[in-house]
């Protein structure tokens, strides 16, 4: 299996599938509290969802992508509008009705965030042989495809790994940030890469409230069937496990810094790490600036948006360990 270090193509343009993609209604309720008529303002309401947060913040970095998934057909203009004058090619499949909107209750008085998910759009068996089908044409040889996101009503852990199959008969790098049966349904099909979150890390393993140290001989034990495992830590920073190392990277701010909104932070992070390894970068530069990007994207409201000087200015406060004794 091809690893971390065996870059790929530049050229090539990075592929996301967005299964189930969404609008991110994001309101910000001071002092929020359950069961209180509460007054609110809205700081963002765009399409988003996991794949098209990697694409946003690869185009923030200067590369081309291509976005795939299903749209309804109620919403495929906004979509497409979100992506115009964008180095991001959209091949959505329509589906009937209107893409699902999850809302982000932000509380900056308590740091706090309240999501709440809708489950998407049917998929049914004709969509998936359309996609299993684009995929096909897709999928190359060392080509990165990325699938990110839940899973929407139609589309089990089971035909998300014939997905994934097709994608690595042809050769394709797979990256899966997905959870829950799905992730570990991919973890047992193998992938190049996944991206859970701690708590997904935790679900995954059965073991919670670990150590940085634990949770990397956790990961170590998982790389016969994942080469590389990156699990986004929060305000922890980044941990990256493949067969031969495990690096932590993280940012120690001179002073406490409010976070303005994390949705799509991690998206950022998966996306900034990608970019920095196909632009050829080492494994630790571009886990840095992953970690930058990451902790730069939760200071705007947009989704995995960032600006690109702060995100390199806070690269230099990256620290980076390697965890030893696994």
């Amino acid at each position: 299996m091809t690893n971390l270090h065996d870059t790929p193509a530049q050229d090539i343009p990075i592929v996301t599938v967005s299964l189930n993609p969404c609008f991110d209604l994001i309101l910000e309720v001071a002092n929020f509290q359950l069961g209180h008529h509460q007054l609110g303002r809205e700081l963002q309401l765009l399409p988003a969802g996991k794949g098209l947060n990697v694409c946003r913040t690869l185009n923030s970095l200067g590369l081309r992508s291509i976005i795939t998934g299903f749209v309804g057909q109620e919403s495929m203009a906004e979509f497409e509008q979100t992506l115009a004058d964008t180095d991001v090619t959209a091949q959505f499949f329509v589906l009937p009705g209107r893409t699902r909107q999850n809302v982000t209750i932000v509380d900056p008085s308590q740091l706090s965030d309240t999501h709440i998910r809708q489950r998407g759009l049917k998929v049914t068996r004709q969509d998936l042989e359309r996609m299993g089908k684009k995929l096909g044409l897709l999928a190359e040889k060392d080509r990165v495809l990325v699938f990110a996101g839940s899973l929407p009503p139609g589309l089990g852990p089971a035909a998300l790994v014939r997905l994934l199959r097709i994608c690595k008969e042809d050769g394709a790098r797979t990256v899966v940030d997905t959870s829950s049966q799905a992730l570990a349904a991919v973890v047992r099909e193998g992938a190049w890469l996944i991206k859970p979150n701690r708590e997904e890390f935790a679900r995954l393993t059965g073991r919670s409230g670990q150590s940085i140290e634990q949770m990397a001989r956790a990961a170590r034990r998982l790389t016969n069937q994942v080469h590389n495992i990156l699990i986004s830590l929060g305000k922890e920073g980044a941990l990256l496990i493949d067969p031969n190392s495990a690096i932590w990277a993280r940012i120690e701010p001179t002073k406490p810094t409010k976070m303005l909104n994390t949705v799509g932070s991690g998206d950022a992070l998966l996306g900034a790490f990608l970019a920095g390894i196909v632009q050829g970068q080492d494994v630790q530069t571009s886990l840095a600036r992953a970690v930058a990007v990451s902790w730069a994207a939760c200071q705007t409201p947009s989704p995995a948006g960032f600006e690109t000087r702060l995100a390199q200015k806070v690269q230099s406060q990256v620290q980076i360990e390697q965890i030893g004794g696994l």
